[in-house]
């Protein structure tokens, strides 16, 4: 994996997005393509709902924001051509 940077994101591995889930932003992006202006075709998972709805009684909402589920949605719909790129690049915030 190569490490870039994009304004004040910067790229991550799967492992590591993986155990912040749900304590920070992460963006989701199309591996071939970069997030932010001027198309934006990330997608942003915002942590404080995320482990909102991690919190929450009934399984059926946990399953629908657990990490794989979220990540396996996303490459379904966007991952699916060699222009966009066949698997995720993950970034989080530089602070």
């Amino acid at each position: 994996m190569n490490r870039y940077t994009f304004g004040t994101w910067v790229r991550i591995t799967k492992h590591e997005a993986r155990k912040l889930w749900g304590k920070v932003d992460i963006h989701l992006c199309p591996s071939n393509l970069c997030p932010g202006p001027p198309w934006y075709p990330d997608m942003l998972v915002n942590a404080e709902d995320i482990q909102k709805e991690l919190n929450d009684d009934n399984e059926y909402v946990r399953e629908r924001v657990s990490f794989d589920h979220v990540v396996g949605q996303f490459k379904q719909y966007n991952c699916v051509s060699y222009e966009t790129g066949q698997y995720i690049s993950y970034y989080k915030e530089i602070k």
